[in-house]
């Protein structure tokens, strides 16, 4: 179930369905050691990571563009579940954007 975050809404509005649709088709990487990233692209992500502690990361998508802004996705384990949290890039910070979680879930590391 995608769920689109207040804090976010001046991205999302509007975007849902192409946010919808990035999500369903998000290319996602295995986290793996030693693995490099574009330098903006990896330093986005490890500040998203460290800041919003998403814990056991997995993957990340790093793709798309939504106006023209990045779109990323983070697969995190929590111990009651799997959350994967979209943030979008405007080039200055990361906003969270939405989040995809199983319906039953409380998101709690």
């Amino acid at each position: 179930m995608i769920n689109y975050m207040n804090i976010g809404k001046m991205f999302s509005h509007g975007q849902e369905d192409k946010i919808k649709d990035e999500i369903e088709h998000a290319q996602w990487e295995t986290v793996e050691p030693g693995k490099t990233y574009p330098m903006g692209q990896g330093m986005a992500v490890q500040s998203a990571i460290k800041e919003f502690k998403i814990p056991k990361v997995s993957h990340v998508a790093l793709y798309g563009m939504l106006s023209n802004l990045g779109l990323y996705g983070i697969r995190g384990h929590y111990k009651n579940g799997t959350v994967e949290i979209f943030f979008v890039d405007d080039g200055v910070s990361l906003t969270p954007v939405a989040a995809n979680e199983p319906e039953s879930m409380e998101v709690k590391p």
